[in-house]
């Protein structure tokens, strides 16, 4: 999970890399790479695959490559796309977003989502709103995905899953909706899916 301690992780890689000969550290937090790799593939694959008939993208925040990358191309395909970023409760990037303001982080169980930290891929500027969801709407709808459309995704393909639907809920009619289900649900067969954990931890 991600939580306290990852800037420290990201450091030690740092300082790992700088000390090993020969050693590249790929930064996937701060290098804007990242987002160029999705400006480049994600986002005109979202754009085909649509027909150019989009109203909203809701994708989960992480490093932020994804979201920012994507958005980037579909904004300059069509203006008016909306695009919904979904973060865990915990994690920093949606209070900055709606105040500026970096909160004290706090831990939480969603996996490949949030940060401690403002970090340096994200740009604010494409992203029209931020959800926070919690680890029990994200596990929940992760395990309704499986169970009701045979789709085994992660955690943060729950997360998003109950951002659409609470975008679906505040809208008066129809929109065209993207998403990206990014995480197999084979790496968590022994939470996410497995009940007696799920009920340790209050979510069932």
């Amino acid at each position: 999970a991600r939580g306290v301690g990852d800037d420290e992780a990201r450091a030690k890689a740092r300082r790992l890399a700088a000390e090993t000969p020969g050693a590249y550290f790929p930064d996937q937090h701060n290098n804007r790479a990242n987002n160029e790799a999705h400006y480049r593939t994600t986002g005109p694959e979202i754009w085909q695959q649509m027909e150019g008939r989009l109203d909203y993208l809701v994708a989960g925040i992480g490093t932020g490559g994804t979201v920012c990358g994507a958005a980037r191309y579909l904004k300059e395909q069509d203006p008016s796309i909306r695009v919904i970023a979904v973060d865990p409760e915990g994690s920093v990037f949606h209070d900055y977003f709606h105040s500026g303001v970096v909160t004290e982080p706090g831990g939480y169980l969603l996996e490949g989502l949030g940060d401690e930290e403002i970090i340096g891929c994200p740009e604010w500027e494409l992203i029209d709103d931020v959800y926070r969801v919690s680890d029990r709407d994200a596990f929940r709808a992760t395990r309704e995905l499986a169970r009701t459309e045979a789709i085994l995704a992660g955690g943060s393909s729950g997360a998003v899953l109950w951002a659409v639907r609470r975008l679906l809920a505040s809208l008066d009619g129809a929109a065209r909706i993207a998403t990206l289900f990014p995480d197999s649900g084979f790496r968590y067969l022994s939470t996410i899916y497995n009940d007696e954990w799920m009920r340790e931890k209050g979510m069932l």
